[in-house]
């Protein structure tokens, strides 16, 4: 299969991410305030993992040497650093989950939109854009909420990790509805009418 037919296989990454964004929130909503330096470990798990599973569906999905396959190696190797630096900081006992939770979301959000400008078909790449666009704005945010404290958030990183993980289901949705349409165009361009059948019928009569 051409490398072009395997762009939206990166919608399975944005299926497992949501799921595991959804999960991370719920986890987090049990630890208000300063507790929520406690969920720098369940942190480092997550974005490890999602870091790993980038990486194998990247091996699996997108052909050798492919551009795609690069940028799915790319952005799990990001997640695994972001992920092991947070796994070390809880092992250190240091509180660095704000600094760490910003970097993930800022990286993650170029990422997105560096990958969807680049190499996704015009027709959804603003959706990824979007997606990103959202990751930055929240890291930006969170953190200069976090120094400043302009707003007092109970539960700001559970309500964004949740928040996430909607919208990448949101985003999954509306890639989906363009392949259905895309597809549905695809069957009409091949319709009889489109060949000239009717034209052919009428002045064989």
């Amino acid at each position: 299969m051409k490398n072009q037919d395997r762009l939206f296989d990166y919608k399975d990454g944005l299926f497992l991410r949501g799921i595991s964004m959804l999960a991370f929130g719920l986890v987090a909503l049990w630890y208000p305030g300063d507790g929520i330096e406690a969920m720098i470990t369940p942190f480092g798990i997550l974005v490890l993992m999602n870091g790993l599973a980038t990486i194998l569906s990247g091996q699996f999905f997108f052909s050798k040497g492919s551009v795609l396959r690069l940028l799915s190696l790319r952005h799990g190797i990001l997640d695994v650093l972001v992920g092991s630096a947070a796994l070390l900081v809880a092992i250190l006992g240091s509180a660095a989950f704000p600094p760490i939770v910003t970097l993930w979301l800022l990286a993650t959000g170029v990422f997105y939109c560096f990958f969807s400008l680049r190499f996704i078909p015009p027709a959804v790449h603003m959706q990824l854009t979007r997606l990103g666009a959202v990751h930055i704005l929240l890291g930006g945010l969170y953190y200069i909420n976090h120094v400043m404290m302009f707003w007092d958030i109970l539960h700001p990183v559970a309500i964004m990790a949740i928040g996430l993980g909607g919208y990448m289901h949101y985003i999954l949705y509306q890639i989906r509805q363009k392949e259905k349409k895309q597809a549905v165009e695809g069957r009409d361009s091949f319709s009889p009418d489109s060949l000239g059948a009717s034209k052919v019928y009428y002045s064989s009569r």
